[in-house]
């Protein structure tokens, strides 16, 4: 027998919710992540909780479309404004430590921010056709996928890691992503 004390463990805790909130139905997760981002609307929200973004400017139709991506990121309900914000920010809030290193930064993050606004504002807007589209403009600049994708990423979601790209841009539509490219270009410029 060990007199060792009990201890409660959060890492497994946390590790079986996010089971739990993967194995939810869209609909069942859209309904349980409502205090989170659209308390107004929900019956009970958590205390002192307020969504990043101002009311008026939540879209229930682009977070449905984007809730199983995001679903099966996050461990706890709380992770999903920070996940999602840049959808409903009329501006994205830039993490400092990505902007330097994938956009100012960068030599590269120019060229990238550029070729993708001429590619964006042409083609298909679908993800599978984005997708196709940053690949060969990356391999036409001498870059592979990710190096192409970080200035982009950040240039629309204000940060490095976050709901997939392709589907992100298509959630936002084509002007918003092509302003938010172009707000990305002119802080490169002197």
């Amino acid at each position: 027998m060990h007199h060792a004390p009990a201890f409660f463990d959060v890492a497994k805790l946390t590790h079986l919710n996010g089971e739990y909130v993967r194995a939810l139905s869209t609909e069942a997760f859209v309904e349980a992540a409502r205090p989170w981002i659209d308390p107004e609307s929900a019956p009970w929200h958590p205390e002192g909780v307020v969504p990043p973004w101002p009311a008026a400017r939540f879209d229930d139709a682009v977070f449905t479309a984007m809730a199983p991506l995001v679903q099966e990121r996050i461990a706890t309900l709380s992770e999903i404004p920070a996940m999602v914000d840049f959808l409903f920010l009329a501006d994205p809030v830039f993490d400092e430590q990505a902007l330097t290193k994938a956009i100012t930064g960068d030599e590269r993050a120019g060229s990238i921010l550029a070729a993708a606004v001429r590619v964006y504002a042409q083609c298909e807007f679908s993800a599978e056709a984005l997708h196709a589209e940053t690949l060969a403009l990356g391999e036409a600049l001498g870059y592979k996928l990710r190096i192409t994708q970080a200035p982009i990423r950040v240039a629309i979601t204000g940060r490095s890691v976050g709901p997939p790209l392709f589907e992100s841009l298509v959630a936002l539509g084509r002007a918003e992503v092509l302003r938010r490219l172009e707000g990305a270009l002119a802080l490169l410029e002197p």
